[in-house]
């Protein structure tokens, strides 16, 4: 843990996304509610900011699922890029989006 903070405080996209997934997993978020949220919410906005593929796909299922605000076509691009970005456990959403038409034409 202590490594991955310290990457995640030089800036490293997948160290700012595995950081937020830790603070928000923990009985932190518990015992101190908003500010650490604030907290979790600023290493994954960076983590997203900085292009890392499964920060994107999170964050497109957020928006579909209606967890975060946003358009079904931003979800959609998250989920495009984290794909196109080598996060093949997207591909079974991003193929789900064509079918349905979520975010996208429908095809």
């Amino acid at each position: 843990l202590p490594e991955i903070k310290r990457k995640a405080l030089e800036g490293d996209a997948k160290s700012l996304f595995e950081y937020s997934e830790y603070i928000g997993q923990t009985e932190l978020s518990f015992k101190f509610g908003m500010e650490i949220y604030n907290s979790q919410f600023d290493y994954r906005k960076k983590s997203i900011e900085a292009g890392y593929p499964e920060a994107l796909f999170d964050e497109g299922c957020s928006i579909i699922k209606g967890w975060k605000r946003g358009t079904l076509k931003q979800a959609f691009e998250y989920i495009f890029y984290s794909v196109e970005n080598g996060y093949e456990k997207g591909s079974y959403v991003l193929g789900e989006c064509y079918l349905y038409g979520i975010g996208t034409k429908q095809d």
